[in-house]
């Protein structure tokens, strides 16, 4: 689920990440802009989970239409009316949360940065004439604009216009005409930059939006770039890069090939020594051996089996091993040494050069290093599970505690009962907040300490001025494993010092769409149960917070 910026036309980058900030910010902005006539110029967004695609509610025609928003009116006169309005009200919420203005609270002074990145207000000519209404307006529809995001959460995304994007082909060449083959080029637009490698013809390609720009690099030196040249991005046009012919790379060495096999020689006379260099038989496939280094070895031990091979014998003073051929062709394993390797044997070739790499040997402090970080995690993985056990110190909630009960009635159509479990399960601690509900769907429970750290399945255990808090009970969260009677506990070692929000979501709904539930707070003396009920909804704000304060 991403927020995104919506400032740079180029390209789209997140600027919050974690799930519950998002829906602070979010609720942040419905709320100080609010739901009023001029906010509802655009039409609300709604999610296709089958189709994967975002919608858009007109009132005009009563049904969704894909990527499109309806304007208010088709009057000048009053399109501007409306559009100084929101910027009024923009500029107001702005000046409210503006660091300039004395804000200190860096919450605020964060909200201010995303109001700046996340505001863009459509002008009349973004619009397409669609038909005339009965009262004689105009019906001006949206076309260019919609939600960036690639999430199934795209309601959560800010308005941007879209831009087409085009198929950018760079042909690189040399001043003498010749393809500028595998060379790395570096390339900017706005804040953002990328590299890509031509192919075999001199040749990359990459998307970018029309009406847009971008630069062309290279590298010469190490961190010390050269502007080429620079591009605008057209519906249709070629795009060219000319580099000096003295920047052509100078060719690679190429190493000395040992000597081709020959046909079989003729048998010597009876007597006759064999010469060393005679050429070999044409069933005979030679394998030349050199290491890293381009060195050759000799007198290696060579050890080849696989395919009905079992060869074991040794590198001559050239460097070479030969391996029998009459079966055809073979995948082979060797041993060079001890270096492991592999080769396909092919009929028709006659030789094959091996590089033997040298086996890397891991220090003996490497080892001791190893097992001494063991140890170390060992020893604070004890020292956690000891520090999360219940404090013997804790007092136990007497028998005359009072209760607070707050109760909201459950909707007539809903379809599940209130928790029947009296036995909490999980930790007490010094404080308790306990979950209970009464179906199958997927409720979660979370918790903002004073630090404002929250406390929930991806991050169940938070520190905050020597207190920790731990979620050690957490239910129905796989399907197959949900249960009828589920319950998720969080509790504290130490009582927090200041403020705690509860919070309970309803993540997943299985059974109906609204979900009583039970909140019970246990402190030292002091104990508050709530009971109410949240309802899903399609847009997910379906949260409901609790606030408690602990001096």
């Amino acid at each position: 689920m991403l927020l995104l910026r919506t400032t740079g036309l180029e390209h789209v980058v997140p600027i919050v990440r974690d799930n519950l900030e998002l829906i602070a910010l979010y609720r942040q902005i419905k709320s100080n802009l609010g739901r009023n006539e001029e906010y509802r110029i655009f039409a609300e967004p709604s999610i296709d989970r089958f189709k994967k695609q975002i919608s858009w509610y007109t009132e005009y025609e009563e049904e969704f239409s894909p990527l499109r928003a309806v304007f208010a009116s088709c009057s000048l006169q009053v399109q501007d009316e409306i559009k100084s309005a929101l910027k009024e009200k923009i500029d107001t919420v702005l000046a409210h949360f503006n660091p300039d203005n004395g804000v200190k609270n860096p919450d605020y002074v964060a909200f201010y940065q995303l109001l700046l990145q996340c505001i863009e207000i459509p002008s009349l000519e973004d619009c397409v004439y669609m038909s005339r209404l009965a009262d004689g307006t105009l019906h001006f529809v949206l076309t260019e604009w919609g939600f960036l995001s690639n999430t199934s959460n795209a309601e959560m995304g800010i308005i941007q216009k879209i831009r087409p994007l085009r198929n950018v082909m760079i042909d690189c060449i040399y001043t003498d005409g010749t393809p500028a083959s595998q060379v790395l080029l570096h390339f900017k637009q706005g804040e953002r930059t990328w590299k890509a490698m031509t192919d075999g013809n001199g040749k990359c390609n990459f998307s970018l939006p029309v009406g847009t720009s971008f630069e062309a690099y290279d590298v010469r030196e190490e961190g010390k770039q050269r502007f080429l040249k620079g591009f605008n991005v057209l519906d249709h046009a070629k795009y060219q890069l000319v580099l000096e012919a003295e920047d052509k790379p100078m060719p690679p060495p190429v190493p000395p090939v040992p000597p081709k096999q020959g046909t079989p020689p003729p048998v010597p006379p009876l007597g006759v020594k064999q010469p060393a260099e005679a050429p070999l038989p044409h069933n005979r496939k030679t394998v030349h051996v050199m290491n890293h280094l381009n060195e050759v070895l000799t007198g290696v031990p060579v050890h080849v089996w696989g395919e009905g091979i079992n060869l074991r014998t040794t590198t001559d003073e050239n460097g070479n091993f030969y391996l029998h051929d009459v079966w055809g062709t073979k995948k082979v394993k060797m041993k060079i040494g001890d270096a492991p390797g592999k080769l396909k044997i092919v009929p028709d070739a006659d030789y094959y050069q091996m590089t033997v790499y040298p086996k890397k040997k891991r220090p003996w402090w490497l080892w001791l290093l190893g097992i001494l970080l063991l140890l170390l995690l060992l020893w604070l993985l004890r020292d956690c599970s000891c520090s999360c056990q219940r404090p013997a110190d804790v007092p136990v909630l007497p028998d005359s505690t009072v209760t607070h009960r707050e109760t909201v009635p459950a909707p007539p159509d809903s379809l599940t009962e209130p928790p029947r479990d009296t036995v909490l399960r999980g930790e007490r601690g010094s404080l308790r907040i306990n979950l209970q509900w009464g179906s199958t769907d997927d409720l979660d429970l979370l918790v903002i300490n004073p630090c404002s750290d929250t406390i929930y399945y991806k991050r169940k255990r938070q520190v905050c001025g020597g207190c920790t808090g731990t979620l050690d009970v957490d239910a129905n969260a796989k399907p197959e494993m949900a249960i009828a009677n589920p319950q998720e506990n969080i509790f504290f070692d130490e009582l927090p010092r200041g403020e705690i929000q509860v919070g309970v979501q309803m993540y997943n709904k299985r059974v109906s769409n609204t979900c009583p539930f039970r909140i019970t707070i246990q402190a030292h003396n002091f104990e508050q149960v709530i009971d109410t009920v949240l309802v899903f909804d399609r847009l997910r704000e379906n949260m409901i917070i609790f606030t408690k304060k602990f001096d």
